[in-house]
């Protein structure tokens, strides 16, 4: 009887390849990076958290910022990519995660069927209760395609919340903590610290530490840097992120494969 039904497919083995799905992912477009994570990218319908961690921040915690160079950069070669789609809007809420306007027209310029103008939306609730219904609310939308999110009033319950009503939609997000709160615990899918790190250029460069990844390697960091005037020479390459690349004086040293997957 047991062998009819699991013929039938009425039951099956919970084990079985059968009942296995591809959870779609936001990638970073570099491979060194995604080739790391379980689903080559930043899972959607989830969040993941950042912090960055900067020369005034060790000094002052008043003092913080969002890696939004980073992240809008990611979000706008996802758009590219397909894997996020340009009919829906992207959310940013808490004024510190607003990024300029030089900086919008710079990463999503390369995408005509994106005008962030009209896609965008830019939220600063006025309380701690309003911020957190809105952060709910914008990651269960069907309407939205990622958000980046101030997390620095969330507590842990708060957090969780944050993750159930991700799971509920495809969104992409993208929530932001303060560096020296880098070591409290998190039930956000993965958890990420970026560090900012010395160029021989004037270009931003940054190491990106995986803190928490279920499936991937511990301790991975990179060392990537950004780059809008060498998206000519990108897209002429052939590269997949048109902005963020790993700085070649790294990657040409000898040891350059340790320095990529440590």
């Amino acid at each position: 009887m047991v062998s009819k039904l699991l013929q039938s497919g009425l039951v099956w083995h919970a084990h079985s390849r059968l009942v296995h799905t591809t959870t779609p992912a936001a990638s970073f477009g570099l491979p060194e990076i995604d080739k790391q994570l379980p689903e080559h990218g930043l899972c959607l319908g989830a969040v993941h958290e950042w912090c960055l961690e900067q020369d005034l921040s060790f000094h002052r915690k008043a003092f913080w910022s969002a890696p939004l160079i980073l992240l809008s950069s990611v979000i706008a070669h996802n758009l590219r990519s397909g894997a996020l789609s340009s009919r829906k809007s992207i959310a940013w809420i808490g004024r510190r995660c607003w990024p300029t306007p030089a900086l919008m027209n710079s990463v999503f310029d390369q995408d005509p069927e994106f005008n962030w103008r009209s896609s965008c939306l830019f939220l600063q609730p006025a309380t701690s209760a309003q911020f957190l219904w809105t952060a709910c609310e914008v990651l269960r939308s069907p309407c939205i395609g990622a958000a980046v999110i101030d997390g620095s009033s969330f507590n842990q319950t708060a957090a969780r919340r944050l993750q159930l009503y991700a799971r509920e939609s495809s969104v992409l997000g993208l929530i932001v903590r303060q560096p020296w709160k880098i070591a409290a615990p998190s039930p956000a899918r993965t958890k990420w610290k970026v560090t900012t790190s010395a160029s021989p250029s004037s270009r931003p460069r940054w190491k990106i530490e995986l803190l928490r990844c279920r499936g991937a390697p511990a301790d991975s960091s990179w060392l990537i840097e950004y780059d809008p005037e060498r998206k000519t020479k990108a897209i002429e390459a052939h590269r997949e992120n048109l902005y963020l690349y790993l700085p070649t004086d790294m990657v040409d040293r000898p040891d350059s494969a340790q320095i990529c997957a440590a």
